[in-house]
């Protein structure tokens, strides 16, 4: 089992990656899964997400470890060394690959303002982008790189089939 955690900014894309890789497994006939930590956590107020989500990411692992999945397609931001450890807690260190969606921070703000229905939102998704620009210099894991800048979705998802065969 392969575990792709598709990570960066938020803004970057990594939900709509996440779904169209979905569904060229799909079309691909590959068993996969799809686990949206975002989507475990969805809770208001936001107090001590972050566990949440992991609590939940090793509770659904179990469960599908008894089935016959080729893949685990997980989008969720990675802000640290220390939140890649975590991930490999649950999953193991030899089955992850990461791939981060590399978008600059000025377009990251734009498309997060874009989408989100309110100036609460905005203003929290912005600041989380500058966040994560900013903690970008202490990560040294290893990953690979996309490009997302200016590519369509299909672009995205085809160079990422073809940097993990």
């Amino acid at each position: 089992m392969e575990i792709m955690l598709i990570t960066g900014s938020p803004g970057s894309g990594k939900t709509s990656v996440s779904n169209a890789l979905s569904e060229r497994f799909r079309v691909d006939q590959v068993h996969h899964i799809v686990i949206d930590p975002d989507e475990i956590a969805r809770i208001y107020p936001e107090d001590s997400l972050y566990q949440l989500k992991l609590d939940g990411l090793a509770c659904l692992y179990q469960l599908y470890l008894k089935l016959s999945i080729e893949n685990i397609i997980i989008p969720l931001t990675i802000d640290s060394d220390a939140d890649l450890e975590n991930v490999q807690t649950i999953f193991g260190t030899e089955n992850i690959k990461v791939i981060r969606l590399v978008v600059d921070e000025d377009t990251l703000i734009r498309r997060v303002v874009a989408r989100e229905p309110n100036e609460h939102w905005q203003n929290k998704l912005s600041s989380l982008v500058k966040a994560y620009s900013r903690n970008e210099r202490t990560r040294s894991y290893n990953s690979i790189d996309i490009d997302a800048n200016d590519k369509s979705i299909t672009e995205i998802v085809d160079e990422i089939c073809a940097s993990t065969v």
